[in-house]
């Protein structure tokens, strides 16, 4: 039986090791016995994370516990984690700002007995994503029948790697990979900094043409807690967790029809198998965060302001591409040929009332109608716009531009 070793990293902050251990804790673990519990400390953190992971006690199985002398910062340390596979042959990674279901472990055993031997799987992911970070708008993946789909974005928020999936991983990052504009990642990851080892699997993913699997219900969720990456607490990423036992169910990779791209876009093949352009060579746009000179497909669904649409859909359903699938007709998406389309930023207006669309479905149409109310006053803008300035540049370049074209 597929055991996989249980890995927690931290470094100082005591409070959030304390949450995610007794989650770890209190999950469900019948039937399982030996599971083995590893507390990787980096360097250079108070002495009490030490101290709470030593009086923690784990009845489960061995507890192991890891201290690095220096401090070798988080890339290293997930890094070194992953690396772990080599002793344990499968390992769940939890960075400690995270908190458990108490079925986390059933389903992570279940997923990589099932896709152990996939060539086309880079890892599996534990949550699953209710915003899309790179649009920074709601994310809704359509069904297909399982309890799991794949997306060709890195999960950092609970994540299990096989021993194959790591060496093949490892084998790429050992030969220094660069990131480059020509490579075709959002804009967003190629600027994240350097401590961040995300973007580079995630250049691993694009080059190699791999996916992690994603559960449609999260079996982690994310307290982000103030870190190396966040310089405050904050719940915008927290997600509903599975709180009932499940047998799941998966799709063979060569027969699932739903996959998500880099930009977390639905594949176009996926949109041929539904009858939607079948053999039309279209890239997928439909966030709007795709650079048009990396993509060179001559047709898009986008958006983006496109001169001479041939074709426009609205954004009245959920999830987004329902629209093109279900022929609802609009003016915000536009099937176009990308000779059409301008890169330049997008129309603030189009993503409030993608916003919107979600949002009323989540709070109801009074709170979404409120919200905007307040945000159109002077007031509002005013104070906004002090602690934001480069918002405002933002704004006063956009219009600069649409004044322009």
């Amino acid at each position: 039986m597929i055991k996989p070793a249980i890995v927690v990293v931290t470094y100082n902050r005591p409070d959030s090791l304390e949450r995610i251990l007794s989650s770890i804790y209190n999950a469900n673990y019948e039937g399982y016995s030996n599971i083995s519990l590893v507390i990787s400390i980096d360097g250079g953190g108070p002495p009490e994370i030490l101290q709470i992971a030593e009086l923690f006690e784990w009845k489960y199985g061995k507890k192991r516990i890891i201290t690095h002398e220096e401090n070798i910062g988080l890339r290293k340390h997930i890094i070194s984690c992953g690396d772990l596979t080599e002793e344990y042959d499968n390992v769940i990674v939890l960075e400690d700002d995270l908190f458990v279901s108490p079925y986390f472990y059933e389903y992570a055993v279940e997923t990589t007995s099932f896709y152990k031997e996939e060539k086309k799987i880079a890892g599996i992911s534990l949550t699953t994503y209710e915003t899309n970070e790179l649009a920074k708008l709601p994310f809704v993946p359509l069904q297909n029948g399982y309890d799991v789909f794949l997306m060709q974005v890195p999960c950092s928020w609970g994540q299990i790697w096989t021993q194959k999936q790591w060496q093949t991983f490892k084998l790429f990052y050992n030969a220094n990979p660069i990131i480059t504009e020509k490579d075709k990642l959002p804009k967003i990851v190629k600027k994240w900094p350097e401590t961040s080892w995300k973007k580079y699997f995630y250049k691993y993913m694009v080059d190699n043409d791999l996916y992690f699997v994603y559960p449609y219900r999260s079996y982690t969720t994310n307290f982000c807690d103030a870190g190396t990456h966040m310089k405050t607490k904050s719940s915008n990423f927290q997600v509903s967790l599975m709180n009932t036992m499940k047998k799941n169910t998966f799709p063979q990779v060569i027969e699932t029809k739903i996959i998500y791209d880099a930009y977390m876009e639905l594949l176009p093949k996926c949109f041929w198998q539904m009858g939607i352009k079948p053999n039309v060579d279209f890239c997928v746009d439909i966030y709007g965060t795709k650079q048009i000179e990396l993509f060179e497909n001559e047709y898009w669904f986008s958006i983006k302001k496109s001169f001479y649409p041939i074709e426009q859909y609205g954004i009245d359903l959920i999830p987004i591409e329902n629209n093109i699938i279900l022929g609802i007709l609009g003016k915000h998406i536009t099937f176009s040929k990308r000779t059409n389309y301008r890169d330049i930023e997008l129309n603030s207006e189009i993503y409030s009332e993608i916003a919107k669309t979600y949002n009323q479905v989540v709070y109801g149409k009074g709170y979404f109608d409120g919200l905007v109310s307040v945000k159109k006053t002077i007031s509002y803008k005013w104070g906004y716009y002090s602690f934001h300035p480069v918002e405002l540049i933002k704004v006063i370049t956009r219009k600069l531009k649409n004044f322009i074209y």
